[in-house]
């Protein structure tokens, strides 16, 4: 019966370890939408301000205003890149919880397949044991009747 105590407590730890696998994989999937989402809205102000310009670009503008707005628009494009990196190591993070959430569940199945056979296995020998009991009892009667 000890056996089968300890599988039960590491069934239960797997458990456990598969329900914390998966907080952090659905933690890791709404980080990467937010990135994801940054980056579009990023992407999208830079197409809304290049519209803008070409708008604005038919009319006369000032050379330090044409030198400004040049300097927005590179470090808009600088945060895009920034904002693609971090969705990068964002998609990396996911794919790392994707997996260490896999694991926690084949880790829990595999342990309950073995818990079960191990149970089915102590059932047979409990009732192997108790027809050999069973089987004693009735010779020993019909050993007593004849006798």
């Amino acid at each position: 019966m000890a056996p089968l105590k300890g599988l039960a407590l590491a069934l239960d730890l797997a458990d456990r370890q598969r329900l914390l696998a998966g907080k952090a994989l659905a933690q890791s999937q709404r980080a990467y939408s937010f990135s994801q989402s940054q980056l579009q809205q990023l992407q999208s102000y830079l197409g809304d301000s290049q519209s803008r310009s070409v708008r604005t670009g038919q009319t006369l503008v000032g050379g330090a205003v044409l030198q400004g707005h040049h300097q927005f628009m590179g470090r808009l494009r600088l945060a895009i890149g920034l904002q693609e990196g971090v969705l990068n190591d964002m998609q990396q993070q996911l794919a790392g919880a994707k997996k260490a959430s896999m694991a926690a569940e084949f880790r829990k199945a595999s342990l309950e397949r073995v818990l079960r056979r191990r149970a089915d296995v102590q059932a047979r020998a409990v009732a192997r044991q108790e027809q050999k009991q069973s089987d004693d009892f009735s010779s020993q009667r019909s050993a007593v009747r004849n006798g």
